[in-house]
């Protein structure tokens, strides 16, 4: 699947859980065929229904519910990263599908780790990478300990990905590949004919004229790069 429409999903996941986990909810069996997608894009997570009925029914509220239902909350959050590997790797972490036995080879019940591997069917950025490995690190408090903390950082990551895509940046790059000019900025001219002005001038008021304008700095460097490579392949020829 492809890595942006997973970390969509994962993080509308993580949003889901981190409202059960502050009303003092869990899962405790999070698994790939709880979650369900419709055809709006929406994932529904299944299942939560039973657990808030079980863990309602004790009705304790003492110090040791509390730090229980806090480490329930923490492997809903590493069995989510779990899913989200599984999800961009084409196939389960360890080599086993239930996700609750995976967390029985991890730390700090197991030895072994989980980190995605570099061969995969769909290449994943970096950025995304880093989140997936540090939500099933192999040290504990490495990972992510709240289900918001690993929603927000997927939809940072979708955020800057999504400006990537459709942002300033990319219209500048279009631009560039479409025309091979940039845009320049108003009073191009006289910046020109200040420049021609400046030929004597000192090397920091050049730049500073120079680097105000983006299309400018661009077609310097352009030109400058132009007569370097015609220079040395001129050079080449004479020796030859």
């Amino acid at each position: 699947m492809p890595p942006g429409e997973v970390a969509t999903w994962t993080a509308q996941v993580g949003r889901g859980l981190a409202f059960a986990h502050e009303a003092g909810i869990s899962h405790q069996d999070l698994q790939p065929f709880h979650l369900l997608i419709d055809d709006d894009q929406n994932v529904c997570i299944m299942g939560l229904e039973v657990a808030s009925r079980a863990q309602t029914a004790d009705g304790s509220v003492g110090l040791e519910s509390l730090r229980a239902s806090r480490h329930a909350a923490e492997d809903d959050v590493l069995a989510l990263g779990l899913i989200l590997h599984h999800a961009l790797a084409g196939q389960p972490a360890l080599e086993e599908a239930d996700v609750s036995l995976v967390m029985g080879r991890m730390a700090p019940r197991g030895s072994e780790f989980v980190r995605l591997p570099w061969a995969l069917p769909r290449p994943v950025p970096d950025p995304l990478r880093a989140i997936v490995n540090r939500a099933t690190d192999r040290q504990e408090k490495q990972r992510y300990l709240t289900a918001r903390s690993l929603q927000r950082a997927l939809e940072g990551w979708l955020s800057t990905l999504s400006d990537q895509n459709g942002g300033p940046l990319a219209i500048l790059m279009d631009r560039l590949r479409s025309v091979g000019v940039l845009p320049a900025m108003p009073g191009g001219a006289d910046r020109v004919a200040h420049l021609i002005l400046l030929e004597k001038g000192r090397t920091n008021e050049l730049a500073a004229i120079v680097l105000e304008d983006l299309a400018l700095t661009y077609e310097l460097l352009r030109v400058v790069n132009t007569a370097q490579l015609r220079g040395g392949q001129v050079s080449g020829t004479a020796r030859c």
